[in-house]
């Protein structure tokens, strides 16, 4: 549907595909063409495409780039608001597929006509089946502008929908700028080497993404060249409280794994090893870190990795809440019932006043982290999530549960009744497996109820 040279391209400095596209069509680009001809070429099917293809994750708004050494770029129409598009990302892009087996590119930038919004519902729907899909999901952390390197960091982990595109894929590598050519890396004490593989000789490489996370819990990447064993900064997807600089040397580094929850969250998901319980109620940890330009995005970009798909049409981009109640019920719903692994995603944030077993949702933005009102101000969301997962210690799983309409969810568990107290509840109990008191998140005490069978009262644990 669209044949355009890249000198063109740049010229005009705008690209539109409504004229030239139909609605509710998948949509991919020829990377042979892009590399070898110097011509963007998007192809338009009407059945799910069976060419191989890479998918790439972004942010809209990324990294400045060097006006000294700044590219060619073109903006696309409907999306002026968002970073414009470098020559140079995309053909690094294109070179990375092709050099892992794809042939075509997705990027949704280009392949969703921006102006016309039946086809942007349509694609917001067949989202997660993108991803899912394809041969293999390309990172470019930095947004589309340029490369970045390593030690740069990068709203990749802030945004909304980049957690569905790095857990989804069967295969996700990030490309980044690298001027050390292929070697081997390692994290930590790891015995096992990943592989730093060169795209552009002095210019870019690929990694793969779990690895690259793993670098960030520690901050660091020991790498083999011709013998010799360097170590790299790795700080690309790491975030730090404000409260916090990479300038605190050695202070912070031994507990940035803890001072990382956002890298945490996304740690715990894409590990093969942690049941289904850690991983969703891990999804719904990230995506209160994350934020995104429309708020209902941040339920349409994860129901997908819950199995589910809602129907965008019935939701208008304020509908978080709304959003939020039909995911949920949509989950415990399942066959086989789902659970509500939200339960204590974010204790440490007031309820909502809307879905009290919900936090107060952060405020979203098309840029920057993810925010929350709280008693002194807004705080970031980060700085307020535990980085581990907390029913662990119970050993109990989250209940299975049913919720209405509204919002309002019945759910059985073992509970006991309290009491405020208003004594010294500070010294230990003489029995430590029966406790008298509990300690709230906010400091205050409550006395448990020696009447196990009592159920009348308000508050319970």
């Amino acid at each position: 549907i669209c044949e355009v040279t890249l000198q063109s391209l740049t010229e005009s400095g705008m690209l539109d595909i409504s004229q030239c596209g139909t609605p509710c069509r998948y949509r991919l680009i020829d990377c042979a063409d892009f590399i070898s001809a110097d011509k963007l070429t998007i192809r338009e099917y009407a059945e799910f495409p069976t060419v191989p293809y890479a998918a790439v994750s972004y942010v809209w708004r990324g990294n400045e780039p060097d006006q000294e050494l700044a590219g060619p770029v073109f903006s696309v129409k409907g999306a002026e608001d968002a970073d414009p598009i470098g020559l140079e990302v995309l053909h690094e892009a294109c070179l990375a597929s092709i050099a892992c087996g794809a042939t075509h590119l997705w990027l949704d930038r280009l392949c969703i006509m921006q102006t016309n919004k039946t086809d942007k519902r349509w694609q917001i729907r067949e989202m997660y089946k993108m991803y899912r899909s394809c041969y293999i999901c390309v990172v470019a952390p930095g947004g589309v502008q340029r490369l970045v390197r390593l030690d740069e960091e990068t709203q990749w982990i802030h945004r909304g929908w980049t957690l569905q595109e790095a857990v989804a894929p069967p295969s996700v590598i990030v490309l980044f700028s690298w001027k050390l050519g292929q070697c081997e890396a390692r994290v930590g004490t790891a015995r096992e080497a990943g592989v730093i593989n060169e795209v552009s000789p002095l210019k870019s490489a690929v990694m793969s993404l779990s690895l690259i996370v793993d670098a960030c819990t520690t901050g660091s990447l020991s790498i083999e060249k011709d013998n010799k064993s360097l170590v790299v900064e790795v700080k690309v997807f790491s975030s730090l409280p404000s409260d916090r600089s990479y300038n605190d040397f050695p202070f912070w580094r031994p507990t940035r794994q803890v001072l990382s929850p956002n890298v945490g969250a996304l740690a715990r998901i894409m590990r093969n090893d942690l049941d289904q319980d850690v991983k969703e109620h891990s999804i719904w940890q990230s995506a209160l870190m994350r934020t995104s330009s429309r708020p209902v995005d941040m339920v349409f970009s994860i129901m997908g990795l819950f199995g589910v798909t809602l129907d965008t049409a019935k939701f208008g981009e304020h509908d978080r809440i709304p959003a939020t109640i039909a995911l949920a019920r949509a989950i415990l719903e399942k066959e086989g019932g789902g659970r509500a692994n939200w339960f204590a995603a974010a204790f440490r944030i007031p309820p909502s006043q809307q879905i009290s077993t919900f936090p107060v949702f952060p405020r979203t933005s098309v840029a920057g982290k993810a925010y929350v009102k709280v008693a002194g101000g807004l705080q970031e969301v980060s700085s307020l999530m535990g980085n581990e997962y907390p029913i662990a210690e119970a050993l109990v799983s989250m209940p299975h549960a049913t919720m209405e309409k509204d919002g309002y969810i019945r759910f059985t568990a073992k509970a006991v009744r309290l009491d405020p107290s208003f004594s010294d509840a500070a010294k230990p109990p003489s029995e430590l497996a029966k406790p008298t008191h509990l300690e709230a998140i906010d400091s205050s005490w409550w006395k448990i109820c020696e009447d196990l069978d009592d159920t009348k009262g308000q508050v319970f644990a």
